[in-house]
């Protein structure tokens, strides 16, 4: 009796089918606890509609980021690989197919550009893909300043920085 053994495959190939085991298991657990509905990341129509309703885009982006933050820290190990993933897509020069599909990250992203363009907010000039990457990046790298120094972590200077120097480079030009 020879059996072929199929080739286990590389060490990084090996760490992350883990990676992904681990996902779906914290996932379908969720999905257990609390049904499919509740568990999304974010609730689309609902947290739209929420950021209309904020003055600025200043305040908008706050908002968002603060939520997004509070997530971060309530399940830092989940995060962490998912913006490692995030991280990975944006500085591709090839990004994956599954890329076209917009993140809701991207959807609310660019659901805050568009009413920061119309109020006279945010440039028109910029490309939005542009816009949205940093965007991304502030968030990541506020959510870097919480892994590298959790217990000194100031979550509201981290992103009132954030915004600030998101907001003077895509402030309108007069």
């Amino acid at each position: 009796m020879n059996r072929e053994v199929a080739p286990r495959g590389s060490r990084v190939e090996r760490k992350k089918e883990e990676t992904k085991q681990k996902i779906l298991a914290v996932a379908v657990g969720l999905f257990k606890t609390h049904g499919f509905d509740l568990t999304t990341m974010e609730r689309h129509s609902d947290r739209i509609a929420q950021m209309r309703q904020l003055p600025s885009t200043r305040t908008r982006l706050m908002q968002i980021l603060s939520e997004l933050m509070e997530r971060v820290q309530a399940q830092r190990d989940i995060f962490e690989k998912y913006l490692a993933y995030r991280i990975q897509n944006v500085v591709s020069l090839r990004p994956p197919q599954e890329a076209s599909v917009k993140s809701d990250f991207d959807l609310l992203a660019v659901e805050i550009i568009d009413l920061g363009q119309k109020s006279g907010e945010i440039r028109t000039d910029l490309p939005l893909d542009l816009l949205v990457d940093l965007f991304e990046f502030v968030f990541v790298e506020v959510a870097k300043q919480f892994y590298l120094a959790p217990d000194t972590f100031n979550a509201v200077e981290s992103i009132e920085q954030g915004v600030d120097l998101f907001v003077s480079a895509v402030r309108r030009r007069t």
